[in-house]
């Protein structure tokens, strides 16, 4: 498809598909005239974990690029579970919003695909999309896993085109590395589509041959794959149970939600990993020799699965990518890319913080509470964050646009001294985490290997980089058990200046140009998109400062560090 739509594009997804599914990770994005504006997840506007839809994301962005719904020439939108063009009365409610607009429909996977090349520095790629079900191939109504759908599409993208070149798990009834992934996270306990990233970081602790059980995928003479779990999304442990005539199950049982872990889970989420890495190596390298081409883009949901990124990254001569929000709050963005073609400013696509510039210019002023602030900065805020940090301070941190995607990427973040493990466990008790889930780092790009043995670059958080002696010794807040770290490189970009202020700071004091880095918000909750929606987090006690801009919100304890601290930080 290649429209090139001049004007207006709005990029959105639907809460409901046309046969009434909910759906989630909802988003909006405004390109005008081929430049990306302003994105935003429904989730930030409504402050509702995980929402599907668009009605307040778009207000929102329309209102940040000084437009109205009648200025928009072009929507385009995306569904899952459906097929591509199926209307219903969602669909209706979106034409009926934008009357002045072309409507105009996507394939989930193409949306997915075009995202995670668009985003990318190559000129020709394989893409890789990956995830628990885009739209139906054919009709499916109500039980889409019956029809012929999208679970992973493989296509072949250059500056101008992108073309299908082959699928997997595609039959009625196949289960996939998505759908896998899922039906293990819930037989372990967890009963959300939303817990994935649990599994992976329970693998950590598993030996994947234990259980005498190969992999959990297999593969014909051509090399395609099928998965071996049985297939019924409505039933995610029975899918386990079913399995291999009931031998998985009889291994390793069911955890019930809030039990305590068995090796034997630990084992099973072991070799769901493994599984999907040598079934991700071994296809990606057959389709790159089969099209002769060594760049690689990931997308779609298993793309967050850090883990299998960074196994791939390590082949020799291959380069990966993978995109900020590589899920499906990424289909605002890819919706309007490939309605366009490529034929669109690629850069503005790559910006880290995609918000808009005025969420966090309206300070509250907090009297009568355990808060204190706003206070103003008598000095850089990086430079203050850098001395608080040395103190054992947990700082919140708020400035101009937001991150768009999962990860939090120092505009929307929480900052702690990488080297204290115990300032880790409070964090995830606050954030209602198990105790064993690993945090995020951001680094220096070019100390990278100081401390860890992995050099790719991952501005995004997508990858996990092996720790050396160094790094093992000195950076235990952010290690996993299994010594590797989910780093974000900060480069020398104008985006991250602040953040590479803070980081070199540190350098410079301590020795180590790290920082805890993790998403500033409560368990439950979506990352802060304004200074409202942050404040309870310095109530509740999870953090000891938050600063927004130049200006500061203390708790009474940390208003006294803050105060004692050497009057030539500017904090006197």
């Amino acid at each position: 498809m290649k429209l090139t739509p001049s004007g207006v594009v709005l990029g959105l997804s639907p809460k409901r598909a046309a046969n009434g599914k909910l759906l989630m990770d909802g988003s909006s994005a405004v390109q005008v005239e081929g430049k990306l504006q302003v994105a935003i997840a429904e989730e930030r506007v409504t402050g509702l974990k995980r929402e599907g839809g668009w009605r307040l994301s778009s207000e929102y962005c329309l209102s940040a690029a000084g437009l109205s719904n009648r200025d928009v020439s072009s929507v385009v939108i995306s569904t899952c579970t459906d097929e591509v063009g199926d209307t219903g009365p969602e669909i209706q409610a979106i034409r009926e919003a934008f009357p002045s607009a072309s409507f105009h429909h996507v394939s989930h996977h193409l949306s997915h695909a075009a995202y995670g090349f668009a985003t990318s520095p190559f000129d020709r790629a394989l893409v890789v999309v990956s995830d628990a079900g885009g739209n139906t191939l054919e009709r499916g109504g109500d039980r889409w896993w019956e029809a012929s759908r999208e679970q992973t599409s493989y296509y072949i993208a250059t500056e101008d085109s992108i073309q299908l070149v082959d699928r997997e798990f595609e039959r009625p009834g196949a289960v996939g590395f998505g759908e896998s992934f899922r039906a293990i996270t819930y037989y372990l306990g967890w009963f959300s589509d939303l817990k994935a990233n649990k599994t992976m970081a329970l693998s950590g602790f598993g030996d994947a041959h234990r259980l005498g059980i190969s992999s959990l995928f297999a593969s014909d003479a051509s090399g395609k794959l099928s998965g071996l779990l049985a297939c019924d999304p409505l039933s995610p442990v029975g899918m386990v149970r079913k399995s291999m005539s009931g031998a998985l199950s009889r291994k390793v049982p069911a955890r019930p939600p809030d039990a305590e872990f068995l090796q034997e889970h630990s084992d099973l989420a072991a070799l769901m990993q493994m599984s999907y890495e040598s079934a991700l190596i071994d296809r990606v390298g057959a389709l790159c020799e089969k099209y002769s081409v060594r760049n690689v883009c990931l997308s779609g949901g298993v793309a967050y699965n850090c883990q299998a990124n960074s196994a791939l990254a390590r082949v020799d001569g291959l380069r990966t990518w993978v995109p900020a929000a590589p899920g499906d709050t990424g289909q605002s963005l890819g919706n309007c890319i490939a309605l366009s073609g490529f034929d669109i400013d690629r850069d503005s696509y790559g910006r880290r913080f995609l918000g808009g510039d005025s969420s966090v210019r309206r300070l509250p002023f907090v009297h009568g509470s355990r808060v204190i602030g706003p206070v103003p900065l008598s000095a850089p805020s990086a430079v203050i964050a850098s001395h608080l940090l040395q103190s054992g301070v947990v700082i919140g941190n708020m400035r101009g646009p937001s991150e768009f995607g999962a990860r939090a990427l120092g505009n929307r973040s929480i900052f702690v001294d990488p080297t204290d493990r115990a300032v880790a466990t409070r964090l995830n008790a606050g954030k209602e985490r198990e105790s064993f889930l690993p945090f995020a780092g951001a680094i220096l790009e070019e100390r990278l290997s100081n401390f860890f043995t992995d050099t790719m670059n991952s501005p995004y958080m997508q990858y996990v980089h092996k720790a050396n002696s160094e790094g093992s010794a000195r950076l235990k807040g952010v290690l996993h058990v299994d010594g590797t770290s989910r780093m974000q490189t900060v480069d020398s970009s104008p985006e991250t200046a602040w953040l590479r202020e803070l980081l070199e700071h540190q350098y410079r004091h301590t020795g180590i140009p790290v920082v805890l880095n993790t998403s500033l918000n409560g368990g439950g909750k979506p990352i802060a998109e304004v200074v409202a929606d942050a404040l309870p987090l310095l109530e509740a006690g999870l953090i000891d400062v938050l600063l927004v801009g130049e200006h500061g919100y203390f708790l009474e304890v940390s208003y006294a560090r803050y105060r004692e601290l050497n009057p030539d930080c500017g904090l006197g």
